[in-house]
């Protein structure tokens, strides 16, 4: 059905800012139609949200807090808060706080309760106490555009180690000058280079992917991201 689709004439161009990905679909189809549609089309911010970052000057905090920033979207999917790293973000902040108080922890995004963050192996005891006393902030429901970009002007980092490539995020957060942490899965070398343009940590592309055994192309799996791997990458992220 895909096949007589792409290959059809009302079909003009297939496009992905990733070469990567137009190189598999080549090859999953492995039709020369097809292949001669294919296009390799960069992205970029919109102009609105150019202006509002570029040359931002980060603010002088009060105590010289560092600010760790988590972003995801306001609905309340837990798999998506899952694969987006969370749980390694959250596990970040009970490794750090003890030793370095001066740190601060944004979520935006919505508050797992607290027997799904037990499950995730989070000290709740912990956390409540840094939620107490204003070291973790959680910003559920709605915000303007302006007002999340507004985020990324007062973090020094922005925890994104992710299953999957989330492009935008990690323009915004260079662009507003916080260090975007990322996991090592496709696609994110075109956007991060490790120790130059931000940090990677290890373990997605390895334990996540796989390569299909029908098609030879490779496959996530978000059930494989387990509490270990997630750890892992907490560890890794408090090293650097």
């Amino acid at each position: 059905f895909y096949r007589a689709l792409f290959e059809g004439e009302k079909c003009l161009g297939i496009f992905s800012h990733l070469q990567i990905t137009l190189e598999q679909f080549s090859k999953f189809f492995n039709s020369s139609s097809i292949d001669s549609k294919l296009f390799l089309s960069p992205i970029g911010l919109g102009e609105t949200t150019y202006k509002t970052l570029v040359g931002v000057e980060k603010e002088y905090k009060d105590n010289n807090e560092i600010y760790f920033l988590f972003t995801s979207s306001a609905q309340h999917n837990h798999g998506n808060l899952i694969s987006r790293g969370l749980v390694s973000s959250l596990l970040l902040v009970q490794m750090l706080l003890p030793q370095y108080p001066y740190l601060k922890f944004v979520f935006r995004c919505w508050r797992p309760s607290d027997d799904t963050l037990k499950k995730m192996g989070v000290d709740c005891a912990l956390l409540s106490k840094a939620e107490q006393n204003g070291k973790v902030l959680w910003i559920q429901g709605f915000i303007s555009e302006s007002e999340q970009l507004s985020l990324f002007k007062q973090a020094d980092f922005f925890l994104l180690p992710s299953v999957n490539l989330h492009s935008v995020s990690i323009m915004q957060s260079q662009l507003a000058g916080a260090i975007p942490v990322v996991s090592d899965t496709y696609g994110v070398d075109l956007y991060v280079s490790d120790g130059l343009t931000g940090i990677v940590v290890y373990g997605v592309k390895q334990n996540i992917w796989y390569t299909d055994s029908e098609t030879g192309i490779p496959v996530d799996d978000h059930s494989l991201l387990t509490l270990d791997l997630a750890h892992n990458m907490a560890s890794q992220i408090k090293d650097r």
